[in-house]
C-alpha cells in the first residue's frame, strides 16, 4: 500500500485523497509516501533484506526519518559539508561489501537507524489487583 501511495502521489493525486481511497488518515499517507521513498533510495539495501516483503512499513519510516534527521544536523554544518549523511553513505556500502542476505536488525545497528525504537518498551503501570 505504501508503494501505490508513492505511486498515485508522485502521479499528482493529492494526500488527502489517497487517504480516502486507502480510508487511513492524511498523516498515515503520508509516513506511507516517506517509507516507500527510503525503500526507493535504499535499493540495494533493500534487495539484500531477508523476507523483504516481511519488512514493516514503520521500519522503512525509521529509515526515513533518520536520514531527515542527519540530513537536518548536516544542514548547521559549513556550506557544502555532509559528514553525516557521508558517514551514513559508508555505512551502507560497507553493509552491501559484506555480502550475503541481511536482517533488518544488521541494517537498523550497522546504520544506527533509532536504536531506542527498536528497544521493547517497559510496562510503566502494574495490570490487575496486586497479590500479598
Amino acid at each position: 500500500s505504501s508503494r501505490q501511495a508513492l505511486a498515485r502521489h508522485r502521479s499528482g493525486v493529492a494526500q488527502e485523497a489517497i487517504a480516502k481511497e486507502l480510508g487511513v488518515s492524511a498523516g498515515n499517507v503520508s509516513q506511507m509516501i516517506s517509507a516507500a521513498e527510503a525503500e526507493e533510495e535504499l535499493g540495494a539495501v533493500a534487495d539484500r533484506l531477508v523476507n523483504r516483503s516481511k519488512v514493516s512499513r514503520g521500519w522503512w519510516f525509521d529509515v526515513h526519518t533518520t536520514r531527515e534527521r542527519l540530513k537536518k544536523a548536516d544542514g548547521a554544518e559549513p556550506e557544502g559539508s555532509t559528514p553525516n549523511m557521508d558517514r551514513f553513505r559508508r555505512a551502507i556500502e560497507k553493509l552491501l561489501e559484506s555480502g550475503g542476505p541481511l536482517s533488518t536488525e544488521q541494517v537498523r545497528e550497522a546504520l544506527n537507524i533509532n536504536v531506542k525504537r527498536a528497544e521493547p518498551k517497559r510496562r510503566n503501570r502494574m495490570l490487575g489487583k496486586p497479590e500479598k
